[in-house]
């Protein structure tokens, strides 16, 4: 949202920069409000239920999208620039590298491997715990 240009010609390392069109501008301004919808899904949905499945069923469908952001970057990269670690640049790094990291963290909740869940204790109506 701050860099517009900056972001969408430090997606591909390998691509000289050059003046956005006006379609990748708004492109990327649209993906940073989505990024700010993720965000403040993410803190109303896990800071306000307190229903297990409500939890997994949301970190379900961030895996399946963590996987499909890796897809598409390497799709785009192609096999050998992908391969190429080395050569990938910060934004890569956080297009391949984080979201794996965030869909192992995912899964690995999932698979129960941080404990059982814990479910915060209850309100009432009015907003007094029950005892």
């Amino acid at each position: 949202m701050i860099d517009p240009a900056g972001f969408v010609t430090s997606q591909l390392g390998h691509i000289p920069a050059h003046p956005l069109y006006e379609t990748e501008r708004v492109l990327s301004l649209q993906l940073g409000n989505l990024y700010f919808l993720l965000a403040m899904m993410s803190i109303a949905i896990l800071n306000t239920t307190t229903e297990p499945r409500v939890v997994h069923g949301y970190l379900v469908v961030l895996a399946i999208a963590d996987i499909g952001h890796v897809a598409a970057t390497y799709a785009i990269m192609g096999n050998e620039a992908f391969l190429d670690v080395g050569s990938w640049n910060a934004m890569t790094w956080g297009n391949v590298a984080a979201t794996v990291l965030l869909f192992i963290t995912r899964s690995s909740y999932l698979l129960g491997l941080f404990g059982p869940d814990r479910v915060p204790a209850t309100k009432t109506a009015i907003g007094k715990k029950k005892r």
